[in-house]
């Protein structure tokens, strides 16, 4: 029990926490990548890969080559695309993933015979044009999965995780609209030896694990350039249930009727965000963008040992929230990336033995970043403020990274 309620506390501190889109240029400009167009948009829309063919990315961070994404374009006549992510990183767990747009997950697997190997399998995004009126549309499939068992007549334990991600989208009104649909399906494996025995039991087992999601936006120009803005709305709805078993009467022969339930643990969320973004570009050279609006998320979470139930519940309002950018021009070949963030949270977290905590507080971030430009390539960075505080390392003697984090776009013509 103790150990349910410590998870759901460090849950609600990743609720908090800001979710990041995977290019490092909408990253700088204040997490701003629901208003901004980007190739980062595949993620959220997956419609948007048509506007983005022939390209290869890398994401750099935590000092190594991430992923490589290829988007590879095919017939000319009636072009289709396809979009292949493929990892270098380390394990993913379900602890700290979000549930796209806004939640987080417990980790529900209990593995504490073997480690997770590694298992961020691959990312594929699918797109073309519909019907007469040539509507982009896109798919998006992600794959984890890793898993390991021994096969030895006196030790039969195995562990594993899987989690799938399906989804869809559409871009209308000539590019001025993108909505977005799409759900995650979780299941794991945890299979331990019945002791002085050969035959295993389900140590844990998953009672349905998935989430739902949907997210909108607009872009409208009230009037003439160099206005536009970007309306905005996300919904998630999500469930994770596991059931714990002990053995009961040890003593061989073991049979499933030997066992007993020990603990259930159930948690569901729901979330949303309603927002506005604005964009500001009086020219080529300078882009200034502004989101603001709420979102709410709850988590309920209830824990059952024996016949005692413990309920406990979480939510976090973010009233308001800012999310601020700049992209600015500094020469031919570089740009200059500044932003921030803000969201105003009461948090609140209260179970029925009359526990309850409130907080109220601000989440500040701010980021600074680079873009080049040599041709066709482009780089963007995440980079550490020491570089203006202290200068290089050469001068300052200091070792701190220059980067957080860098993505590398290559446009294949």
């Amino acid at each position: 029990m103790r150990r349910s309620l410590i998870v759901l506390c460090f849950l609600l501190l990743l609720m908090s926490a800001s979710s990041f889109a995977t290019n490092t240029r909408v990253l700088t400009m204040g997490e701003n990548n629901t208003i901004l167009l980007d190739e980062a948009n595949i993620w959220l829309f997956p419609s948007r890969i048509m506007d983005y063919p022939n390209i290869a990315v890398g994401e750099f961070g935590d000092g190594d080559f991430m992923n490589l994404g290829i988007h590879w374009k095919f017939d000319e006549d009636n072009p289709w695309m396809l979009g292949t992510y493929l990892y270098n990183s380390d394990v993913v767990y379900p602890m700290g993933r979000p549930l796209p747009p806004l939640g987080y997950r417990p980790q529900f697997v209990p593995f504490d015979d073997f480690s997770l190997l590694s298992n961020q399998r691959i990312d594929l995004f699918y797109g073309r044009r519909l019907g007469v009126n040539q509507i982009p549309f896109g798919f998006h499939f992600g794959a984890v999965h890793s898993s390991q068992r021994n096969d030895d007549a006196s030790d039969q334990r195995e562990e594993g995780l899987s989690m799938y991600t399906f989804e869809t989208g559409l871009t209308l009104g000539g590019g001025a609209t993108d909505i977005a649909a799409g759900f995650e399906l979780m299941t794991w494996k945890d299979k331990e030896n019945f002791p002085a025995d050969t035959s295993v039991f389900d140590e844990s087992k998953p009672k349905g694990n998935y989430s739902l999601y949907a997210q909108a936006r607009h872009f409208w120009q009230p009037g003439p350039p160099p206005w536009t803005v970007v309306p905005h709305a996300s919904v998630y709805k999500a469930k994770n249930e596991a059931e714990y078993y002990e053995i009961r009467n040890p003593g061989a022969p073991y049979t499933d009727d030997t066992l007993e339930l020990a603990q259930t643990d159930k948690y569901s969320w729901f979330g949303f965000e309603l927002g506005t973004g604005l964009q500001y570009a009086p020219s080529n050279d300078a882009m200034v963008v502004l989101d603001f609006g709420f979102r709410y998320d709850k988590v309920d979470g209830d824990f059952t040992v024996g016949s005692a139930t413990v309920e406990a519940t979480a939510k976090t309002f973010t009233i308001p929230f800012f999310r601020a950018g700049a992209d600015l021009k500094v020469f031919d070949w570089m740009d200059v990336r500044l932003g921030s963030t803000s969201y105003w949270e009461r948090f609140t977290r209260e179970n029925d033995a009359s526990d309850k905590l409130l907080q109220d507080f601000a989440n500040n971030n701010t980021y600074l970043g680079f873009g080049f430009h040599w041709g066709d390539l482009h780089v963007d960075t995440y980079t550490h403020p020491d570089l203006f505080l202290k200068g290089f390392n050469f001068i300052s003697g200091e070792t701190t990274s220059m980067n957080f984090a860098i993505s590398a776009l290559y446009e294949i013509m």
